[in-house]
């Protein structure tokens, strides 16, 4: 079954890639700390309102919800076309464009919550995801690449 992007037939589908690959993210997780909450706004929506989700970044991987959390500390706004290159197609290029075209903003602590001491350098901040010259998320990571994989194959 195929689902549109950020749908709540989608994101169930989502739950259960998350929950299959549950084990295997875990063995290799480097977030050990407390869990990370990041609210987000998915704005120009093709024939539909704005999308209110949250991830929440956890040692058995990343988990994409529907709603808001008020105990995120940071609001995501990122339109729809983005959203999907970045979660979807793995686009780290679509991310950095994003950003460079304002296309993603961001509201709250990021510094924080990534761990580079409260600094607002963006030097500290793109040395901190450590993406070393890859284009795709699956580039970095054989189970990402898998991951992706399977998330286009559910994804209109």
């Amino acid at each position: 079954m195929m689902y549109a992007f950020l749908s709540p037939e989608w994101i169930e589908a989502v739950r259960e890639l998350r929950d299959e690959y549950a084990p295997l993210v875990e063995a290799k997780a480097q977030h050990t700390g407390d869990d990370i909450a990041v609210n987000l706004l998915v704005t120009d929506v093709p024939g539909g309102d704005d999308v209110r989700a949250h991830a929440a970044l956890r040692t058995t991987g990343t988990d994409l919800e529907l709603g808001h959390l008020p105990e995120a500390k940071v609001l995501i706004t990122i339109d729809y076309a983005t959203a999907r290159a970045t979660v979807v197609d793995q686009d780290i290029a679509a991310m950095v464009k994003g950003f460079l075209l304002g296309r993603i903003s961001i509201r709250g602590d990021l510094a924080g919550l990534i761990g580079v001491n409260g600094s607002s350098d963006p030097a500290a901040l793109l040395a901190a995801f450590d993406l070393t010259g890859a284009t795709t998320i699956g580039e970095l990571d054989p189970t990402a690449a898998e991951i992706g994989q399977r998330l286009r194959s559910i994804t209109t």
